[in-house]
């Protein structure tokens, strides 16, 4: 008896993308004993997305489209999650390439009974890597080269599986994280780590390659600063209402006193830190470049900003916690489950 598979990809407004990503998922290997279906979320698009889904060039798998018009990467995922009839659920990014054993790499550790979720391998396009690119940069565009193959923590959403028996312990992806969001990023690290938490294990697997093909526009200086904010942003809220960790946890280079004495001198200190390293390394590499120091004190100064934001509110889980219990929670009618892996 073959497996159902679920293969949903969000998107908003990237028809262009779209278009070369379902061309690339109708080419994937179905073996005889997966039965995968293709899920399109679109996410309030306002281009050509709607034409693109009403004739998908797609003809190897079955596809369906469904609407959620309330922006943000979570809540689009969270609806794929109550759309998806597979007992195997897997994503991806709208803007990526798959080769044809993706689908085969993906689910064996799942069903071999070795992993109970996957992270994929990600890379970037050949032709938007650049010489000055550092693993950071690489990172904040979706490579998965930082994460350990042998102890992953991390699934990625641009190349992720897991068995939809997770859902009975994390009830989905909290909405006040990820793109579209009001902090910006990590709905998929704090999943992640909420199936950590619940003894659920992640294996990452070398083959296949993923290759991202993002805009090119997210090459330039203020889209890694943007990519800094929102991962300051977002860190501030996992370490706030998840890891329930104090003010002193928001940087590594002032001392723990002075954090909790002086938060707003602290926090006056990052941007002026910022404004300094910003001018030498412009001087240094010229006004499109971003070096770490700089990345890492802009991160540093908009968690700081975050957290005295996030800390007049109650905490949303308790320590660790599996389900959210205050702001806004994750809206999930699941369908009832397949059979589950065998």
């Amino acid at each position: 008896m073959s497996v159902p598979v679920s293969i949903s990809i969000c998107t908003r407004n990237r028809a262009g993308h779209l278009r070369k990503t379902l061309r690339s998922v109708d080419q994937v290997s179905i073996p005889e004993h997966l039965n995968p279906e293709l899920i399109v979320i679109d996410n309030g698009s306002t281009d050509a997305t709607t034409d693109i889904l009403g004739n998908p060039p797609v003809e190897n798998l079955p596809v369906r489209s469904v609407v959620e018009p309330e922006p943000g990467a979570a809540r689009a995922r969270n609806r794929a999650l109550q759309a998806a009839q597979g007992q195997l659920l897997l994503w991806l990014d709208d803007d990526v390439r798959v080769p044809s054993d993706w689908l085969i790499h993906m689910t064996r550790p799942i069903l071999n009974g070795d992993a109970d979720a996957v992270a994929g391998k990600v890379v970037l396009a050949s032709h938007l890597r650049r010489p000055w690119m550092q693993k950071f940069h690489r990172t904040a565009l979706a490579s998965t080269e930082s994460i350990d193959p042998e102890a992953p923590k991390n699934i990625i959403s641009a190349n992720m599986a897991f068995d939809r028996a997770v859902l009975a312990d994390v009830s989905g992806f909290d909405p006040e994280l990820g793109p579209g969001s009001r902090t910006g990023t990590l709905e998929d690290t704090l999943f992640s780590w909420q199936l950590r938490e619940a003894g659920h294990q992640i294996e990452m697997v070398s083959q296949p390659t993923v290759e991202h093909h993002f805009d090119t526009k997210r090459l330039n200086r203020d889209e890694f600063i943007r990519a800094a904010i929102a991962r300051g942003r977002s860190l501030s809220y996992i370490r706030y209402h998840w890891l329930h960790r104090g003010q002193a946890d928001w940087t590594h280079q002032t001392r723990s006193y002075q954090v909790w004495r002086q938060p707003h001198v602290v926090l006056v200190k990052r941007y002026v830190d910022w404004a300094i390293r910003r001018g030498l390394h412009q001087l240094r590499n010229g006004p499109e470049a971003i070096g770490k120091r700089e990345f890492w004190t802009i991160l540093n100064a908009y968690s700081i900003r975050q957290y005295l934001a996030e800390q007049n509110y109650p905490r949303n889980y308790t320590e660790r916690g599996l389900k959210k219990h205050h702001g806004e929670k994750p809206s999930i009618d699941l369908p009832d489950a397949p059979t589950p892996c065998g």
